[in-house]
């Protein structure tokens, strides 16, 4: 008889997520902390700003004044999915629940840098393929803690490779354990 492995902390609650039938993706960025992140970074003037889910407005009211803002927001009727504009940069702190999609249409976008707010455990190495499989690499990876929010949270920029250069990110693979016990390296 074999007994199904139970989840268990942190694998249990991230299940818990995904099992969700309505998720929550309103999740407001703490206005101090998008103030730190636009400043963490230099801005050019006349740039295009896309904050591609405004809500309250934590990234978009706090962008500098040489930067021309767009902006998107479900709720009051310009949804994501249908832009068109065409942004140098895209910051946001996009719905988890369909994350992929959310990265697809960013990428489709094609700015010159992408600043994401992320869980942790979101950023994985196969979303990071899929960036760099189109050109982008990561060049800037804050860490951060909202204690509202569930675990660490990450600020990642992506940039488009020609212009940032190499990702500051390495992977070193997957690996999996084979038939006699040893780790071996997948073939990604």
């Amino acid at each position: 008889m074999t007994t199904k492995k139970k989840n268990t902390g942190i694998s249990k609650t991230l299940h818990s997520i995904n099992a969700r039938t309505s998720p929550n993706d309103k999740i407001m960025t703490p206005k101090e902390l998008a103030k730190k992140i636009i400043d963490s970074v230099e801005w050019e003037d006349g740039e295009i700003v896309l904050d591609s889910c405004r809500g309250e407005g934590s990234f978009y009211n706090q962008l500098p004044n040489n930067v021309n803002k767009i902006w998107c927001e479900i709720d009051e009727g310009k949804d994501f999915y249908n832009c068109n504009e065409l942004p140098n940069t895209i910051i946001q702190n996009p719905p988890y629940s369909h994350l992929n999609n959310w990265f697809d249409k960013c990428k489709e976008l094609n700015p010159k840098r992408m600043c994401f707010l992320l869980h942790m455990y979101a950023l994985t190495d196969t979303r990071i393929k899929n960036f760099e499989n189109v050109g982008y690499i990561i060049y800037k990876l804050d860490i951060t803690k909202v204690h509202e929010w569930f675990g660490h949270q990450v600020v990642v920029w992506f940039g488009k490779k020609e212009i940032y250069g190499n990702s500051i990110i390495g992977n070193l693979g997957r690996y999996k354990r084979n038939k006699d016990g040893v780790y071996i390296k997948q073939i990604t």
